[in-house]
């Protein structure tokens, strides 16, 4: 027997299952796109790293600290947005 999904007390509609598919389907590019995102970050600070003698230390102190918070703050809301996405799918009982 299938699970019916019932929301506030009745099946949803055709439009709501739409729009929660496609609100699902965003949260998941958003996901990839903060994924891509901390992997430029972390090939700004990388690329810092291997030129080392092509900046003087204060621009590359503050060329890394820049790439590295921009990658913490990319990959902990791609955490966080597939972390909803997750639940949102379990509550719905959709398959990823």
């Amino acid at each position: 027997m299938a699970d019916v999904i019932v929301l506030g007390g009745k099946a949803p509609t055709k439009e709501l299952l739409i729009k929660l598919d496609d609100s699902l389907s965003m949260m998941k590019c958003g996901v990839n796109t903060l994924d891509q995102l901390a992997a430029l970050f972390r090939a700004i600070s990388d690329r810092i790293e291997s030129k080392a003698d092509d900046f003087n230390s204060i621009d590359r102190d503050n060329i890394r600290s820049l790439a590295q918070m921009g990658k913490y703050v990319a990959e902990d809301m791609a955490n966080g947005l597939g972390c909803a996405r997750d639940d949102a799918m379990e509550v719905l009982r959709v398959p990823a």
